[in-house]
This record gives structure tokens, sequence and C-alpha cells, in this order.
């Protein structure tokens, strides 16, 4: 075989394979994407009355409170508290915080989130 006939042989197995390749297709499955959500934060209003939804001890459970909250595209903000004791101390403790008017939905997802254990609580 020349060298010339090896590169057409070549060539023409090449051209078979990219045929085969792109005619061969998975089976489509019937599932739908997911919605995709906005990452745009709402604008704040002057004035506006935020309530505190969630008490913890944990910044890591506050922390992931605070990121289940905002990708359900609800405005939260986590705040260090400063209670103290009847000792005096005050002990860590954090809270989050969320306009008003998004408070029941906000509670709602919290308490689904504790039901579900899913948040990284320390016992």
């Amino acid at each position: 075989m020349t060298r010339v006939t090896a590169l057409a042989i070549s060539l023409l197995m090449l051209f078979y394979l990219l045929h085969w390749i792109t005619k061969w297709r998975l089976p489509q499955a019937n599932v739908q994407a997911p919605a995709v959500r906005s990452w745009k934060k709402k604008k704040l209003k002057p004035g506006e009355t935020w309530v505190q939804v969630f008490e913890t001890a944990s910044r890591e459970e506050a922390a992931f409170i605070q990121m289940r909250l905002e990708e359900e595209n609800i405005a939260v903000t986590v705040f260090e508290q400063a209670k103290k004791n009847l000792s005096g101390v005050t002990p860590p403790g954090f809270g989050i915080v969320v306009p008003k008017e998004q408070s029941p939905y906000a509670q709602q997802l919290i308490f689904r989130y504790l039901e579900r254990n899913d948040t990284p609580r320390k016992e």
C-alpha cells in the first residue's frame, strides 16, 4: 500500500466515523430544566420594617439559613446579638431578619429546613 492509498482509507474511515457519531443519539428523557431564578436582589424600600424570624448560637447555621433564604429571593440580614444572661456574660448569638411582608414565607422555609434537619446544627 502506498502512502496515498493509506491516507485515503484513513480519511474514509474518519468520515464514516464522524457520520456515524452525528447520526447516533441518546434517547431523550422527558425532563424539564428547572426555572432559572433571577439573582438580582430586590430594591429595599426606605423605612421598611424588618422582623427577626430566627435565632441561633451557631454562625454556620445562620449563614446556611441566610444562603437558603437568598436563594428564594428573600432579602435577609444576619446580625450578632448582644443579649446578656443572668451572670452578665454575653453568649454568642445570631439573629436573622427579613422584611415584614416576606416573614411568613421565610418562616415556612426555615421550618421546612429544620424539619428535614437540613441545617448544620451543633448539639
